[in-house]
């Protein structure tokens, strides 16, 4: 008679095959099962083909920094962790809460589609942000601490403060496909008068350090960015000619280049965005919100800016609301995301007003547009005023810091 075969007598490729069809959640309790398991989840081999395989369900994740009336008290198992204990009494003070809510962005239904949740109680509203997701990852920014985390599997590593008393800092994240590692930058602007300052932390690298790069071209960012292809991107202004740029920063070699923009564009000017049109590099502002007309510059692939004009049908019957005039006073206005892999074009607000989020698809075939409002988002506390959020797409579930 046969004896059973056990998990671990099967071939290793055929173990990583189970595992790789696994959530996120289930690979987080499997690691504590056996030694054994926990190696195989985090080494490097099981890493690549669990991202192969989350890359052809990509996400669409939205990051919502709301305000909540006082809980009542309770551990911040969070802030523990990521700051002293001083610092968690002080932020104790903020009735804000940060939620970061992921589906899959392109299956039905969008709203109920592998939902992931991670809630970050109290965090303080002003000088909070929150990078692009790279890999599964994102890095969270607050004034001048930092902090890569896995949203999926609710896991994160502490990088050190920067210096940068009374200083605006913008953070920019990427992955060296060539040494197989995150890459923060930072760019420090210490106000007028004064350089600019540009470092980078290499995350993973043990012991991580920020170390000083140089930039022959001083600027001021302007957009977020965008990583594509081993490149950061991002909108800026030239500090010595005045003039709009993309400037790219290139993870392995880290050196700046910046490519050159029509004239038509300037990034002082509110509502710009650099985002991934269609696989392409490309510059977007939504010209007219009441019909709906989204002016797009596309760099091809002999570097040349293509403008191209879309009006979106039905735009003002699909977003108008009973707090459309209110909405539109107050500037928060749907901005353009950019496309994901069944061609439509993705819009959503950068703030909202005692209501739930919202994104919209649009095919420019079929012109046909759908909207997707998370009602039933919040469990808790309704929200108060207005509330920030950022929409990012083509995120992953990965296995990166578990």
């Amino acid at each position: 008679m046969d004896k059973p075969t056990s998990f671990e007598t099967l071939p290793l490729d055929l173990q990583m095959d189970i595992l790789s069809r696994l959530p996120l959640k289930s690979l987080v309790k499997c690691i504590v099962i056996s030694k054994q398991w926990a190696s195989l989840i985090r080494g490097e081999d099981f890493k690549n083909l669990y991202l192969r395989r989350s890359s052809t369900r990509p996400r669409l994740m939205i990051w919502v920094k709301r305000s909540i009336p006082s809980p009542p008290e309770h551990e911040v198992l969070w802030y523990h962790s990521v700051y002293d204990q001083e610092e968690k009494l002080m932020y104790s003070r903020y009735d804000k809460e940060v939620l970061c809510h992921s589906v899959y962005q392109e299956e039905e239904p969008l709203l109920s589609s592998g939902q992931q949740q991670l809630r970050i109680p109290r965090e303080p509203m002003m000088g909070s942000r929150v990078s692009q997701p790279v890999r599964g990852l994102i890095c969270l920014q607050l004034e001048t601490k930092f902090v890569i985390c896995n949203p999926g599997t609710k896991m994160f590593r502490k990088l050190p403060e920067i210096q940068a008393n009374e200083s605006m800092v913008h953070c920019f994240f990427g992955y060296d496909e060539a040494t197989k590692v995150f890459k923060v930058l930072c760019v420090t602007l210490s106000g007028p008068g004064t350089s600019t300052k540009y470092q980078v932390c290499t995350v993973g690298s043990g012991g991580e350090t920020w170390r000083r790069i140089k930039c022959k071209c001083d600027h001021q960012p302007y957009t977020e960015g965008l990583f594509k292809g081993g490149v950061v991107y991002y909108g800026a202004h030239d500090t010595n000619t005045d003039k709009s740029m993309i400037m790219c920063f290139n993870l392995t070699s880290e050196k700046f280049s910046a490519i050159k923009l029509p004239k038509q564009i300037n990034f002082t000017r509110r509502g710009w965005d650099v985002v991934n049109y269609n696989g392409k590099i490309a510059v977007s502002i939504m010209v007219d919100e009441y019909t709906g007309l989204l002016r797009i510059w596309a760099r091809n692939e002999i570097g040349v800016w293509l403008k191209e004009d879309i009006v979106v049908s039905r735009w003002k019957e699909t977003i108008e609301t009973r707090r459309w005039k209110e909405t539109v006073a107050n500037r928060r206005w749907f901005r353009f995301k950019g496309t994901i892999g069944t061609k439509e074009l993705v819009f959503a607000p950068d703030s909202f007003v005692d209501e739930a989020p919202t994104v919209l698809y649009y095919n420019t075939e079929t012109q046909k547009l759908r909207r997707f409002t998370f009602e039933h988002l919040f469990n808790g506390p309704p929200l108060i005023g207005s509330d920030y959020v950022c929409t990012f797409l083509d995120h992953v579930d990965s296995t990166w810091l578990m």
